[in-house]
C-alpha cells in the first residue's frame, strides 16, 4: 500500500533551498572571517550545497 506525501511536506521541501539561501548568504562574510578564508571560498560552500541538492533531486527522481 502506497501512501501519498502530504501537500504541506512537499511545499516545505520546495521552499527549503530558498530558505537556506536567504539565511546563509548574508552570513558568508562572517563565515569567511570566522574560518580565516576568503569570501569566494566561503561562497563556494553555497555552490556545493546547491549542486548536491540538484544531484539529490535527480537521484530521488530516478528512485521514485
Amino acid at each position: 500500500m502506497k501512501t501519498k506525501p502530504s501537500i504541506g511536506l512537499m511545499v516545505v521541501m520546495l521552499m527549503f533551498p530558498q530558505i537556506v539561501e536567504t539565511i546563509y548568504s548574508p552570513a558568508l562574510g562572517d563565515i569567511a572571517q570566522s574560518f580565516s578564508t576568503t569570501y569566494s571560498q566561503a561562497a563556494q560552500t553555497l555552490s556545493i550545497y546547491f549542486t548536491a541538492f540538484a544531484i539529490g533531486v535527480v537521484v530521488w527522481g530516478l528512485l521514485a
